[in-house]
């Protein structure tokens, strides 16, 4: 029986068998097979088959015996190929990130692997040699797409912190804050900052350190950032944690960290608030594509002071309307904390005016009403003279009574509420009433006073009231 046959619990091809057979759903393979990596998992080192504690100082002698198991588990999989472990070539290599395993998995589109599967044949076949694996990052070019895996050495104290971790993972978030407050108090760093690291959620282990005056944990998470596969992690518990020199450091950080995560480094540089990081981040901003990485490095730019720039790409951001909730997010976040352009209030209006974005409509209405831009029903308090003709109820046509918005048509929306019809296309064709279906229909509502008009701050939801007055 071959190794991969071993660890996915399948039966040896015959010569009548296909070259393939199904998986065994008791073995390892079946737990990961078509659900995501979850790389706060630590490996079971304590699985069936032999694991070895090897000392770190001696990892890179085993990098021969590394590469050898390596040569053997490829030439397994294209013997008896998986669907879930497309395989090109394997190999430790030398990389522009560092040294790391390299798991060239497809040569176009379109193909994927699954990096859970692939992370537990590795540990299988590396364990006896005191080898652990962990996904590290993606690399893709020109006729080549590969997945980068980081190794380290199995030593009794990472057995030891399996179990921790293990533990803590299965308290109730009740139970696992006491715990982590605990651990703080009696002083149990390494426990702490391990929880944070290998835990399968990191939210309260961070929160803890973070908040923290404790040298020992600032020391071991500043050192843990050069650990590019530990990085994201570490950055989590930094800010106020760590001062100046935890900032010094994510900035340098910056210069080789992916973009996610330079996601996480950026927030904790912007809850530091370090002036010194501004040139690294807008370095890294250059390099950045999507919403999400632009809209997190510009609010860090900005709370370590560069204002100007930072803004800029804020408000520019806004324009994107896919896009436009992040940056309204970013800028309302930035305003509860007292920090603010004089474009503010003049950009979320505008952005409330024309989005289709409904996330990013409902946080630029939060932050008009947060400088009484909106009254307690999101309706516009600055209202035009036109628009003020219409806040006293009338009485109107009669109209069966109902709830939410109705679209009618002009003349209907006449008859209920007693404008005139004239009247209902101009505040329409000024896009004080919302209107659609090329112009034909007016929204309603039921639950407004008769002839009311609901100025909201929303034109989507701008509508005359229908509510008969008794």
């Amino acid at each position: 029986m071959s190794l991969l046959d071993r660890i996915f619990g399948r039966r040896p091809p015959t010569q009548s068998s296909a070259t393939t057979s199904p998986i065994d759903q008791k073995s390892p393979l079946a737990q990961v097979a078509g659900k995501p990596p979850d790389p706060g998992t630590l490996p079971n080192f304590t699985a069936d088959g032999t694991t070895t504690i090897c000392d770190e100082n001696a990892l890179a002698q085993k990098e021969e015996q590394i590469q050898q198991a390596l040569q053997r588990l490829q030439n397994e999989i294209k013997a008896r190929p998986e669907p879930l472990l497309p395989l090109v070539n394997l190999a430790l290599k030398e990389t522009p990130l560092g040294k790391l395993i390299v798991w060239c998995f497809a040569t176009e589109y379109g193909v994927s692997l699954n990096i859970k599967a692939a992370e537990l044949v590795m540990n299988q076949v590396l364990k006896p040699y005191g080898i652990v694996v962990s996904e590290h990052s993606y690399m893709g070019g020109p006729g080549a797409r590969s997945q980068l895996f980081s190794y380290r050495a199995i030593t009794a104290d990472s057995l030891e912190l399996e179990a921790e971790v293990k533990r803590f993972d299965e308290l109730s978030r009740e139970k696992a804050v006491e715990e982590a407050k605990r651990l703080l108090q009696t002083g149990q760093i390494r426990s702490l900052v391990g929880w944070l690291c290998y835990g399968k959620y990191c939210g309260i282990p961070a929160e803890i350190l973070r908040t923290c005056q404790n040298a020992e944990a600032s020391q071991s998470l500043i050192s843990l950032l050069a650990d590019n596969n530990l990085r994201e992690r570490a950055a989590q518990g930094l800010g106020p944690l760590g001062g100046a020199e935890a900032a010094r450091a994510l900035s340098d950080s910056l210069k080789t960290a992916t973009l996610e995560d330079a996601r996480g480094i950026a927030k904790a540089l912007g809850r530091l608030a370090w002036p010194g990081a501004a040139a690294a981040l807008a370095t890294t901003l250059d390099r950045a594509s999507t919403a999400w990485d632009r809209c997190v490095l510009a609010e860090a730019m900005v709370r370590c002071g560069s204002n100007d720039a930072g803004f800029d790409v804020l408000f520019r951001g806004l324009t994107n309307d896919d896009g436009s909730n992040e940056f309204a997010g970013a800028l309302s976040r930035l305003d509860e904390d007292d920090i603010r352009d004089a474009r503010l209030v003049t950009e979320m209006r505008s952005l409330v005016e024309r989005t289709s974005n409904n996330n990013a409509s409902s946080i630029a209405i939060k932050v008009l009403k947060r400088h009484g831009i909106v009254d307690e029903k999101n309706c516009l308090i600055d209202v035009p003279a036109l628009v003020a003709r219409y806040a006293a109820p009338r009485h109107g046509g009669q109209t069966k009574s109902f709830n939410g918005f109705v679209s009618v048509s002009f003349e209907e929306a006449s008859a209920i509420t007693g404008i005139p019809v004239d009247e209902i296309r101009e505040l329409a064709a000024r896009k004080y009433l919302f209107s659609h279906n090329g112009g034909s229909l007016v929204q309603v509502h039921g639950e407004h006073p008769r002839g009311t008009l609901l100025y909201h701050a929303n034109p989507r939801w701008r509508s005359l009231g229908t509510k008969p007055i008794l």
